[in-house]
């Protein structure tokens, strides 16, 4: 929403600095009061390696908000400018007030996690990331991955190895449990029965979906 915002967010993407900054100035004169321009600001001064001036923008950004998402999310952005610029302690702070606006939000426990990591407390680093994979799979690719917990790379993977045994071992068990319910069911129906036929398909399919090796 708001006339001139997509126009400058449109050139900064396309590194049309004049555009940018006719748009940008029209923003800033008719919304004196919104976060959008000021955001904007942030992501130019980022593309131009101008950390300081980007958390500014961000601080401003942050202070102009109206909901606690728009807030935890210009919390990250300073928190990830520290831990790019190598201030992970910093880092931390941040990401747990982007937390506080945000209780449910991922990626700050996250990017948390990351941060031990790189400081050297992997132990307590992994005591952020396995939890995650529990509350979303797709975090087990990710950790094993991530080219930023390099520094703790062999402890993470042994962690990763026993989080991956406990699933290989619990999709054993639930292909077992298949199998019998399977046997349970035909004893119930006679032969021909349309819903065999069914079930046969559906325990088929979770069979060929148990014996893929993956988280």
């Amino acid at each position: 929403e708001g006339e001139f915002f997509w126009g400058a967010l449109t050139a900064l993407r396309n590194n049309d600095s004049e555009n940018y900054d006719a748009f940008l100035a029209q923003a800033l004169a008719k919304y004196p009061r919104a976060y959008q321009p000021k955001s904007l600001q942030g992501f130019h001064a980022m593309e131009a390696g101008d950390w300081i001036k980007a958390v500014y923008y961000w601080q401003e950004s942050g202070r102009l908000c109206y909901t606690a998402l728009q807030r935890s999310y210009f919390h990250f952005l300073e928190a990830r400018s520290s831990e790019i610029q190598g201030d992970c302690h910093k880092a931390i702070a941040h990401y747990r007030e982007a937390l506080r606006e945000a209780p449910k939000w991922l990626e700050p426990l996250y990017r948390q996690g990351v941060c031990l990591v790189k400081m050297g407390f992997v132990d307590q680093g992994l005591q952020y990331l396995l939890p995650l994979i529990n509350a979303d799979a797709m975090m087990f690719n990710r950790v094993m991955l991530d080219p930023e917990l390099e520094r703790g790379r062999l402890q993470v993977l042994g962690a990763l190895w026993r989080v991956w045994h406990v699933a290989r071992e619990e999709a054993r068990k639930r292909l077992n449990m298949l199998g019998e319910l399977t046997e349970s069911v035909h004893g119930r129906f006679l032969e021909g029965d349309p819903y065999l036929a069914e079930v046969d398909v559906r325990a088929e399919a979770l069979t060929k979906l148990g014996k893929v090796s993956n988280f």
